[in-house]
């Protein structure tokens, strides 16, 4: 009834390694469906692995990417499977709940018609609990869950409120909001290329997919091995629940680093041979100077990242218009919404 999704890059054994690890936590729920497109340059290691620990059945493989979009590459994998729900995940996020408190959660997602939930957001938890809680709350399904009906309307309050992303993951998702999401040009100026994931998430702003039933746990579901998200200190390395000693390589930043940041950078970096410090801020002494300085690079900076976005933008909706093939996906997925 419940997909698991990944599309993921891998180029390290380290990546591949923590894929490994979330798969077979999900081998373990009662919903272990698992649809997982590798790409890189260890994506067939990866594929070995995920073969001897999921049974066929169970399992659908994508090797490499048949579109130029990831948003593209991922309702693929939505549209030829046949689940309702999907859990979108990736790949540096372990569990932290037991397989029965998940399963439990996912159950009142499904029960409660959810559209939507995130299954990592610290700001929300405030309940810890054991496996043997489990059957004392049945019928008092608020100590799992809370859910919101958005709409254009209250969704400002809310909004003014809420620091995060109204869509983010790893989440879970009823199948037609997924693909509307997933089907959807927007943000119509995107500051990142076509190919990264980080376009999949949404802003407060984009109320375009109101109405939603968005849900969240109240208990902790997923935990990320190295970022601190949104609370300090709440990495898994952080909390020492996660070996360190191996150190991180942020695939992902590597993969959206944009020509204009690049030439920001390399600017940096040229600076910086003839300087004493690693700054030249730190070398001006005079307060205004260094405040028209520190100016002038963030308005040099802000200037590079709109080419950037402009260049994406412009590189997507060329694509959309151009690439028949996506175009028959996207008139085959209309008909879930």
């Amino acid at each position: 009834m419940i997909t698991f999704i990944w599309n993921v890059r891998l180029n390290t054994e380290t990546r591949v390694n923590r894929l490994i690890d979330i798969v077979t936590q999900v081998s373990l729920l009662k919903y272990d469906c698992i649809s997982v497109r590798l790409r890189g340059s260890l994506r067939h290691l990866a594929s070995e692995k995920i073969s001897k620990l999921i049974p066929q059945e169970k399992l659908m493989q994508f090797d490499g990417e048949n579109y130029r979009d990831w948003k593209m590459n991922t309702l693929e994998q939505v549209l030829l499977s046949d689940t309702p729900y999907y859990c979108v995940m990736q790949e540096d996020y372990l569990f932290l709940s037991t397989p029965n408190q998940t399963n439990y959660y996912l159950d009142l997602c499904i029960k409660n018609e959810v559209d939507y939930s995130m299954l990592h957001d610290l700001n929300f938890i405030n309940t810890k609990i054991n496996d043997s809680q489990l059957k004392f709350y049945d019928g008092l399904e608020s100590q799992f869950i809370k859910t919101y009906d958005y709409n254009v309307y209250n969704w400002d309050i809310q909004a003014k409120n809420y620091h995060g992303s109204m869509i983010g993951w790893p989440s879970f998702f009823k199948k037609s909001i997924l693909i509307k999401i997933l089907n959807s040009p927007r943000p119509y100026f995107k500051k990142y290329p076509p190919y990264s994931p980080y376009n999949f998430e949404m802003s407060v702003k984009q109320t375009w997919i109101l109405p939603i039933r968005s849900a969240h746990p109240v208990f902790e579901v997923l935990g990320c091995i190295d970022d601190d998200i949104r609370v300090p200190k709440s990495s898994l390395i952080n909390r020492g629940l996660y070996p360190s000693e191996v150190a991180r390589i942020d695939e992902q930043s590597i993969g959206i680093f944009t020509p204009g940041k690049y030439i920001f950078n390399k600017l940096s970096q040229l600076a910086k041979l003839f300087l004493k410090s690693s700054s030249l801020a730190s070398e001006i002494k005079s307060p205004r100077l260094k405040l028209i300085y520190v100016t002038s690079i963030k308005i040099l900076y802000n200037n590079l990242a709109i080419v950037d976005s402009l260049k994406f933008s412009l590189i997507y909706f060329y694509n959309r218009l151009t690439n028949i093939s996506e175009r028959r996906l996207r008139a085959e997925s209309k008909k879930f919404y």
